[in-house]
Order: structure tokens, then sequence, then C-alpha cells
């Protein structure tokens, strides 16, 4: 594909009315997409913006990617090896979708060369064409929310005003293999979708739970491939910059944690965030947040390291566990790199074929004490 057709660069004008000629400075520490340059296999991480929002009640937020990434640029430089392009704009199409079809291109392109692709919204929906993506290169997908809802009934008969879980669910695809929701406020949410969300063994993390223990959200970070990025789940107090913000939800330290998380994580191919709006922001508070939860995303990609236990590597610990309550032995491993654990859930179907689910040392201990954790029952329903 050639990939200009799809995009609008930053125009180097903007490096010199920004003052980011500083050595220091993230903006002087990456490179700008310029017309016809390759970028194949060069770069660990792609930012992307997509001024949409004809999918949102959230009007204003189309305004928002040349916000944040004024911000961002003007953050420190991150001091580690790693290459970071910003390719611009996606051009906006006549309609919704050819807007999300040229994102999707766009994501296919990156993901096949191994370029992690940074999304700034725009809305949330933008989601969808990141699912897509996937679809198209026929992978299986885990998706991670950060979001005060969850999104999964349907909200309109006119599609493009649906949640974009709701249009995924509805299409009922293969590739989606799992969603979670992280930090959803009870009062906001249906007990319909509480159902929906154990019927399909679905997994949500509620935001009084995340509060209490903030890192036991990282091994669930760890097992994503999207993870979409919703500024609706940042207190108002901390985020303002939304059409309709909520007085309770993450604080702004811990927001840039799970960003940090994420990143970490050598599965996670596609880092979105979406519905900043610039028109209810407050001393550009939100962009700025926005721009240091991206800033925390890069960094932990910068350091990311492949501790996942394989056959052919020693750096792990194995225990073994008998759970007397699906009858069977259970095995964990411990990186000796990283002190990060998983579970290893048996195959009914293929015996040569486990499964490595990511988790915490507490799930190692409840485990040994006969308790499943939810999120780990429901995955090991879901490979029964």
């Amino acid at each position: 594909m050639n990939i200009k057709d799809y995009i609008n660069p930053v125009s180097e004008n903007y490096f010199k009315q920004n003052d980011l000629n500083q050595n220091h400075k993230f903006g002087n520490n990456i490179e700008i997409y310029l017309q016809g340059k390759s970028i194949e296999n060069k770069y660990d991480v792609a930012i992307i913006g997509v001024s949409e929002q004809r999918d949102t009640l959230n009007k204003g937020c189309a305004e928002a990617p040349d916000f944040i990434r004024g911000k961002l640029y003007n953050l420190a430089k991150i001091d580690k090896n790693i290459n970071i392009i910003d390719l611009g704009n996606i051009k906006i199409g006549k309609t919704i979708n050819d807007t999300y079809i040229a994102l999707c291109d766009v994501l296919c392109f990156l993901i096949k060369n191994n370029i992690i692709p940074v999304v700034i919204g725009g809305s949330k929906n933008l989601s969808y064409p990141v699912f897509l993506a996937y679809r198209k290169l026929s992978k299986s997908v885990n998706i991670v929310s950060i979001d005060s809802k969850l999104d999964l009934l349907q909200t309109s008969e006119e599609k493009y005003y649906q949640t974009y879980l709701s249009r995924i669910v509805n299409e009922e695809s293969e590739n989606l293999f799992n969603y979670t929701n992280i930090g959803y406020q009870s009062y906001l949410v249906s007990p319909v979708e509480i159902q929906l969300m154990n019927k399909m063994f679905f997994d949500a993390l509620r935001l009084g739970a995340a509060h209490s223990n903030i890192i036991e959200a990282e091994p669930i970070l760890r097992d994503a491939d999207i993870l979409s990025f919703n500024i609706n789940s940042i207190k108002q107090s901390e985020a303002p910059g939304y059409y309709d913000p909520s007085p309770n939800g993450f604080y702004s330290e811990e927001v840039c944690q799970l960003a940090k998380y994420s990143g970490m994580s050598s599965k996670l191919l596609t880092f979105g965030v979406f519905d900043v709006n610039p028109k209810f922001d407050l001393n550009n508070q939100t962009s700025n947040l926005a721009a240091q939860i991206i800033w925390h995303f890069i960094q932990g990609v910068s350091q990311c390291q492949n501790d996942f236990p394989d056959s052919k590597s020693k750096n792990y610990t194995k225990f073994i566990v008998n759970n007397c309550k699906i009858n069977q032995n259970i095995a964990f491993y411990k990186s000796n790199i990283t002190s990060r654990w998983w579970l290893e859930i048996p195959s009914t179907k293929n015996k040569k074929s486990n499964h490595l689910i990511s988790c915490s040392y507490n799930d190692y201990k409840k485990f040994c004490n006969n308790v499943i954790p939810d999120r780990l029952w429901k995955m090991i329903q879901k490979f029964d």
C-alpha cells in the first residue's frame, strides 16, 4: 500500500512554531513522516491522529489529535533506544466508513511491519476500525478498554452511533476472543449488560476494585492485543475535557500507571486514547494528561522485556498446584527476570497445545487455597 494516500503529515513548520528544537524534548527525538518516506521495519511506535467525530455525541473531540500532539512533543525525551515516527493525521473520508477503511488499512500495514500504532482520537468508536484491522489480518483479538461504561448494548438504530463493542458483538465475529473492561462504574451500567458480559465469559474490573489494588490490572493489560483508553474513565477534576464527565473515576497517576503496564506487554499491538474534547477542556488539562498517558505507554514499550515462558527459556520457575475444584494439576510460571506470573490452562481438545494466561501472585496464592479467581475461571471455560 502507499501510505501517503491515507495521511496528512505533520508540517515541519509545526516544530519551529512550537520551539521543539531543544534536544531534551520528546518532539525533537522523533521523526515525522514525509511523503514517499519508507518506514518498513524502521520504527517501534507510530503515532496517528484521527479527527473523526461523526460517530459520537461528543462533538469537539475531532480537534483533540493536534492538541494532544502539541502537549506530547513538549514532554521530556524518553531516555531509551526506541524509534518513534509521527505519521500525522488520517485523511477524513466523505463518509465515516471511508475514514474507518483508511485507518484499518494503515493499521494493517503497521502491524505487519511490527510497528505499534498509537491512535489519537477522535471518538472511542474508532476502536471498531482498529478491530477491523485484526479481522482483515485473520488474527484472534483480546480487547481491553479502560472505560467508565461497558458499552455492550446497542444504543441507536443508526449503526454509526452504536457503540463499537455492540457492533463487534452483534456481528458475532470469530476474531473476538475476549473483552475485558477496567474501571466501569456500577451506577452507569445496566444489570442487563452485566448479565450479557457473564454469558459471553467477558470480564470487568470495577473502579473500586481497581482503585484498591491497581497492580491487579497488570495481568489483564499484559494479555491485551488492543487497548482502548477512554477519557471518560478519569474523574472530572482530573480530566474535564469530555462532554459528559463523571465526578468519579481514575486519578491521573493511576491511568499513567495503567498505560505503562500496557506498554510493557510484549503482546499489545495497538494503543488508543479517545474522546478528549478540547471544547470542554480547562487550561488544556485533559490534553496534557492524554499526552502524559501516551508518554507513559511509550516509556513502557521502551522497557518491555520478553519474559514470556517457553520451552527454550530457562528464565522462569515452574510451580505445580493441585486444585480440587477442577480436579487437576495446574502449572504456574514465574519469570525470574520480572517476577511476573502465568497460568497454564490444559487444552481438552488438543493435548499438544496448552494455553498460557497472565496472572498475578495473588492469583497463584488463591489457587493454592482451592479458590479460582473469576477472571481465570472464565478463561478456563473459554478453552474448555
